[in-house]
């Protein structure tokens, strides 16, 4: 049984969870810190998704674990020679008005 090096815990409030991980990061808060995160709701059989814009400026260093987050982890990857992540962002993704690629 192999053993993980460390764990990596992306939070919004300390659980659980972070008192046993090795890192902590900080997370947005998606309904005060995020620039248009989304909430999606389904019930007696409607579906509605509402999309939320940021109420405030984030108050510390947090980062945003779905794409912020993510995308400064694939820029780091590809310095230490590992580009496929940072690839796959840079190419796949465009903004469907500019057709501009992620930066």
């Amino acid at each position: 049984m192999s053993k993980l090096p460390f764990i990596v815990h992306i939070v919004t409030n300390p659980s659980e969870m972070t008192q046993f991980a090795d890192i902590v990061i900080p997370a947005t808060h998606s309904m005060m810190e995020n620039n248009y995160s989304y909430l999606k709701q389904k019930a007696n059989l409607h579906a509605y998704l509402t999309i939320q814009q940021r109420v405030i400026q984030p108050m510390w260093d947090v980062k945003q674990e779905e794409a912020e987050f993510s995308w400064m982890l694939a820029e780091k990857l590809k310095e230490k020679g590992f580009d496929r992540l940072y690839a796959y962002y840079s190419t796949e993704f465009k903004d469907p008005e500019t057709g501009k690629t992620p930066s």
